[in-house]
């Protein structure tokens, strides 16, 4: 039992190793995003409030959703929420190897 643990637990470092070396760009990436992205946001949600103003209320209400789905609370929060997912299971998979 302890001479099949041994090997899944040197099949396991490369995959924990490799996971670690991309979270860790991903993170990044994440961050960077999530700011462009809410600038982006606000800007939308400026034109929603113009298309508002002028009558176009159908199109303001498609600006306004498309602006909420790319604000810091729509997309990028799911986006978050698997990177964390990601992140515990390279977790267990450290403590596995190295527990």
């Amino acid at each position: 039992m302890k001479l099949i643990r041994f090997f899944f637990r040197i099949l396991m470092a490369p995959v924990a190793l490799l996971m670690t070396t991309f979270l860790v760009p991903l993170a990044l990436l994440l961050a960077l995003s999530t700011r462009v992205l809410a600038i982006i946001s606000t800007i939308g949600v400026l034109l929603a409030l113009l298309l508002f103003v002028t009558g176009d209320h159908h199109n303001g209400g498609i600006f306004l959703l498309l602006a909420f789905l790319i604000s810091p609370y729509g997309l990028p929060m799911i986006a978050e929420w698997l990177w964390k997912r990601l992140a515990d299971a390279r977790g267990v998979m450290w403590r596995f190897v190295f527990g």
